[in-house]
């Protein structure tokens, strides 16, 4: 195949015309970021086409601001858009914030003492406090069983919330496809706790009283199981998609204020909605463990293991 980079007489015509073709399918518009997402912007200041003489030369820094202009109008080169096809911006931002969040807690955790220094007594009160929710939502007898389970929910999706309000990054729960994966996890998780309490018995739930409706109760409990991933993942998407996209628009009239141009953000018209997204992140967060712990809790109680 020719290289694509090669130029010559109408060469940067090519490149215009190229362009189109180039962005078919592209993941760059999903999640919405607030400010600048800095994953593509460093895949086209690293890996981008720079064909004229100037930008050649010119050093990082340039190329970074020259490839924020480039992705705010959605023309990033082949290769970084290529990379963003098996590597899409919601799956390294998941990635990014499991390997931070296993991180916090091993540096916490790796030489515990009787009297904890800071870090380690941040990591023992977040574990009492969720095993306090824990023992709360399912009781006692499970807590020791489900706390690692609820607590991951917890501490993982408010880091994925949190995300989008640190300029550069994103929020991952912005995307559908994360949260979907989140709510299937719930999903798959309650039908396992359920079987493994009851055992068979735990299809009589879905047969319902009196028994003898079952040709109206199954069909009914199944799309009620169904729907609630559904909903699970509906709920924290859009809420957090929505305060996302409301910081861009402040940002966006912030710029538009001092009537500048470009990424960079002088105005912080978006500080209001940034406090509002902390305390919204956490009880998006939180919504979502005590529908999970509900569900597990009605699947496992009253029932031995």
């Amino acid at each position: 195949m020719p290289n694509e980079s090669e130029t010559h007489d109408g060469g940067h015509v090519e490149h215009a015309e190229e362009q189109p073709e180039a962005h078919e399918g592209n993941l760059l518009a999903h999640p919405h970021p607030t400010v600048l997402n800095a994953y593509p912007v460093a895949l086209e200041a690293l890996a981008g086409r720079w064909d004229a003489p100037e930008e050649q030369q010119a050093g990082f820094a340039e190329r970074f601001q020259l490839a924020g202009q480039r992705y705010l109008h959605g023309h990033l080169s082949p290769t970084p858009l290529a990379v963003l096809q098996w590597a899409p911006v919601n799956t390294v931002a998941t990635w990014v914030m499991m390997l931070t969040l296993a991180l916090v807690i091993r540096l916490g955790t790796r030489r515990m003492q009787a009297v904890p220094g800071r870090l380690q007594g941040i990591v023992e009160w977040a574990y009492q406090s969720l095993n306090g929710f824990t023992i709360n939502m399912v009781g006692g007898k499970h807590a020791a069983q489900f706390t690692p389970l609820l607590g991951t929910f917890f501490l993982y999706i408010l880091f994925l919330n949190l995300g989008g309000l640190v300029p550069g990054f994103i929020s991952a729960t912005a995307a559908l496809n994360t949260t979907v994966a989140l709510a299937l996890c719930c999903f798959i998780a309650v039908q396992y706790f359920g079987f493994r309490s009851q055992g068979l018995g735990y299809l009589k739930h879905f047969v319902g009283e009196p028994w003898w409706l079952f040709p109206i109760n199954v069909p009914i409990h199944v799309l009620g199981e169904l729907a609630r991933p559904l909903s699970l993942s509906i709920r924290l998407f859009g809420n957090i998609f929505g305060e996302d996209t409301v910081i861009a628009a402040l940002i966006a009239m912030g710029v538009v204020a001092l009537g500048t141009s470009g990424w960079f953000i002088p105005v912080p018209m978006q500080f209001p909605m940034l406090l509002f997204g902390i305390f919204g992140s956490f009880v998006q967060a939180l919504v979502f463990t005590m529908l999970a712990a509900s569900y597990i809790s009605s699947v496992v109680q009253e029932h031995g293991h």
